[in-house]
């Protein structure tokens, strides 16, 4: 508990109500220290106070053998054939919803459009003030938090920072919070290799 204490007494702009409900939480789950350990590295990349932010959304490309009269309508801008995959993901880098089958031409933000359009597919539009974070190619709208376009906005920007600086810092917290569904998809395709090439041998 000593580092709890140390912990939280750190932590700017916690208010008085945080701090008895995070000793509360302890109090009753003294085990649970590494739990804490991580919101503290969560309020770090601005998670804590984005809590209306329910997750983020992309889509990835995953190879796909497909007929040779459909294999244009599947190719993607990379050159290859490819099933568009249109992805929500939280921020402990878990799939909350997933859909499959559009053709890798498919632009991103046409799949999100046909899919919240149609029932079927039951999308989790998010509640009241809630919003996803999406990339610059999704429309900027209630309920989908994009950034400022044409300014600086991938992490490995961040040392890059001039112009308009207050864009430029929302747009670097709104990457260190999206970060998320990538490094989702990248521990998704380390941990099923087929996901990355189609094989070359029958299945």
């Amino acid at each position: 508990m000593e580092e709890v204490v140390r912990i939280v007494s750190n932590l700017p702009n916690l208010t008085e109500q945080h701090i008895i409900h995070a000793f509360e939480f302890f109090r009753v789950n003294p085990d649970a220290v590494t739990i804490f350990l991580t919101m503290q590295e969560r309020y770090r990349s601005g998670y804590i106070r984005s809590v209306d932010c329910v997750g983020a959304i992309d889509g990835t490309h995953i190879p796909c053998i497909i007929d040779a009269h459909l294999q244009v309508a599947y190719r993607n801008r990379k050159g290859y054939t490819s099933q568009n995959i249109l992805t929500v993901v939280d921020f402990d880098l878990k799939f909350t919803y997933l859909v499959a089958g559009w053709e890798g031409s498919v632009h991103d933000a046409r799949v999100l459009r046909d899919v919240m359009s149609d029932p079927a597919f039951s999308f989790p539009t998010p509640p009241g003030e809630k919003y996803f974070m999406v990339d610059a190619g999704y429309a900027n709208r209630r309920g989908f938090l994009a950034p400022y376009r044409g300014t600086n906005y991938h992490l490995r920007d961040r040392r890059r920072l001039g112009g308009d600086r207050k864009k430029e810092l929302f747009n670097y917290r709104h990457a260190s919070l999206r970060n998320a569904v990538e490094r989702t998809f990248r521990i998704w395709k380390s941990r099923f290799r087929i996901l990355r090439g189609v094989p070359h041998y029958p299945l």
